[in-house]
């Protein structure tokens, strides 16, 4: 995606299109797999959604801390 492209609203709808169907695709993937092992074992259920949360937040404050120096460059 080009900042200085003359369709910038084209550019920014198609790639936030793609990055949700992507998320959605993932949530389609994983959500049989967690609800299989809700029924199979509640404890493992537990200890799984506590996992993939703490992956998240992990990402996101890896991502935040690596863009922090290019917001202060900017100012």
């Amino acid at each position: 995606m080009r900042i200085d492209s003359p369709n910038i609203w084209q550019s920014l709808l198609s790639f936030n299109v793609s990055v949700e169907i992507g998320q959605l695709a993932i949530v389609l993937a994983f959500w049989p797999t967690l609800l299989l092992l809700e029924k199979v074992s509640v404890r493992s259920w537990h200890t799984t959604r506590l996992a993939i949360a703490f992956a998240c937040i992990g990402i996101a404050g890896y991502w935040t801390v690596e863009r922090i120096p290019a917001v202060f460059e900017t100012l």
